[in-house]
């Protein structure tokens, strides 16, 4: 079978095709102004000629052309197209050009001079600058010796004179607008506005609110009087770090009483320098940083009467408020370092019998003993004996404490309150004593006999640290007055306790006779009187 034949139709022979179809003659011209191949300034100045020569000959035509054209009647207006916008969102992982992501990663330094950058720091020129009182000048010296302490170890206060003068005398102008190097004004009583707890609330308040008012900018003052003060603390407490320093603070009677008075006085909006009835943050830190001051140079310090009020009132606060804190235990290194010079307990002694110096003691003696048993006994009321060095120091530190506190109370009618403000406390100390002194750990030697004397000066008088009296020494001198309240001691458990104790080889010995002594004295001083 053939296929099919397409259809072809017979192409006319008139018509030709495309290739033979000749062009008509295309007439050769310049470059126009829109060929390729001229440039653009070519272009432009073609442009300009070519108008320049229609609007010479045809100046009919272009004022023809200037004038609008009749609209046709028929022409419908156009119909304006709505275009509906949709916002494009995206994440912004970029500030400033500089990825955010950058920051988690590498630990970019802020840009601080340093040590070496610096160069050569005069410390006459840097006290002369703060003595000049200039604004810029006070700050830049600021900002030096900030850098120079940070970076340098030591700074001796001694090689420096004068600039713990001068810091004083701008700190003690911004808090009470005068400086008492030059105008002597009477001490006020300490009388602390609020307490820590409450300073803590008002200070969180104070960051997720927006500040009414505030001082001026840093820009106009070169640096806030805000600023300046917060400055001024951190270069004390630093300096006071230092142990070249120490012995020149505690020297210096103007520096621990200017700290007191503004850790103790309460600020009357219409008497202070710069404050504005806000940033009680600010009041926070300061009282934090008068604390850490006092906690370093506690040790060697000689009190009067003005400093161990303000200090006092700063341990309970601190104490009583901010319970398990950092500077709970801060104010628990204070206290047990305030009354180990012998001069510094005849001050405090003195003081006892002013009823709200023995009210913050006793509120003082009763959180000691809420330390000890919270955080070194169990829940089943077992002495945890895994301590660790900060565990250990606190313990001491704690067990110090209520030792002062027994000592400077020296009448008996004061030490009957103490036993009455918890009757465990006696029972809770021996038992903690007995139970590490059993350890045979020679760490634990410290807290055990200062525990039992504790306990014996309650009991039976005296400062705890005497044992018992022969007869001779009986005769010559007046034992001490007796304590013994009923209910306090449990002698059939402390004497089974003892004797458990010391069949134990490896108990402490020396603990064995404080102990012996201490429950055969109690025996003689109830069997005298049943008599």
């Amino acid at each position: 079978m053939l296929p099919p034949k397409s259809y072809s139709p017979a192409v006319p022979t008139h018509i030709q095709s495309p290739m033979s179809v000749q062009s008509p003659p295309v007439h050769r011209r310049s470059v126009t102004p829109g060929s390729a191949t001229s440039t653009p300034r070519q272009q432009q100045r073609q442009l300009d000629t070519s108008a320049k020569k229609a609007r010479a000959r045809s100046p009919a035509i272009e004022t023809a052309q200037s004038s609008p054209k009749p609209r046709d009647k028929f022409e419908k207006e156009e119909e304006p197209t709505l275009v509906t916008y949709v916002p494009k969102t995206r994440n912004v992982e970029t500030y400033g050009g500089i990825d955010l992501k950058y920051f988690d990663k590498f630990e970019i330094k802020p840009v601080i001079p340093h040590l070496v950058e610096l160069g050569a720091i005069d410390i006459q020129a840097l006290i002369m600058s703060l003595r000049s009182g200039m604004k810029m000048e006070v700050t830049n010296a600021l900002n030096v010796l900030t850098m120079l302490i940070v970076q340098q170890p030591s700074l001796p206060l001694h090689q420096c004179e004068d600039l713990l003068d001068l810091l004083l005398d701008i700190l003690e102008k911004d808090f009470f607008g005068y400086s008492t190097r030059f105008q002597k004004k009477p001490l006020p009583s300490p009388q602390a506005e609020s307490n820590y707890a409450e300073l803590f609330d008002m200070s969180l308040d104070e960051m997720k609110s927006l500040i009414p008012c505030l001082e001026e900018s840093t820009s106009e003052l070169w640096l806030s009087l805000r600023e300046r003060c917060l400055c001024i603390f951190h270069l004390l407490r630093n300096l006071s770090f230092m142990s070249d320093n120490m012995t020149y603070l505690i020297k210096h009677q103007r520096f621990l009483r200017t700290l007191a008075q503004i850790a103790s006085t309460s600020r009357d909006n219409h008497q202070e320098a710069w404050f504005v009835g806000i940033r009680r943050m600010d009041t926070l830190d300061h009282r934090k940083t008068i604390l850490v001051i006092f906690s370093n140079i506690a040790m060697l310090l000689i009190l009067d009467e003005f400093t161990s009020s303000s200090l006092i009132h700063l341990v309970h606060d601190f104490l009583i408020h901010g319970p398990e804190t950092y500077y709970s235990t801060l104010a628990i290194d204070l206290w047990a370092k305030m009354a180990v010079h012998y001069e510094n307990r005849k001050v405090l002694s003195q003081m006892v019998n002013k009823s709200n110096i023995f009210t913050l003691l006793l509120a003082v003696w009763q959180e000691l003993s809420a330390v000890i048993r919270r955080d070194f006994f169990s829940v089943e009321g077992r002495v945890v004996f895994a301590l660790n060095t900060s565990q250990l120091a606190t313990l001491e530190m704690s067990m110090m404490g209520l030792y002062n506190i027994m000592v400077i109370t020296e009448e008996v009618e004061l030490r009957q309150k103490i036993i009455e403000q918890d009757r465990s406390v006696p029972m809770m100390l021996l038992r903690l004593c007995i139970s590490l002194a059993e350890s045979g750990n020679q760490h634990f030697s410290v807290v055990t006999k200062r525990g039992i004397e504790v306990v014996r000066g309650l009991i039976c008088g005296g400062d705890g640290m005497k044992r018992r009296m022969t007869m001779q020494e009986t005769e010559k001198n007046e034992s001490p007055k007796m304590c013994l309240i009923h209910g306090v001691l449990d002698m059939a458990c402390l004497e089974e306790k003892l004797m458990v104790a010391t069949v134990k080889t490896s108990t402490d010995p020396e603990i064995i006779r404080e102990l012996s002594d201490f429950v055969a004295l109690i025996d003689n001083e109830i069997a005298v009187g049943t008599l």
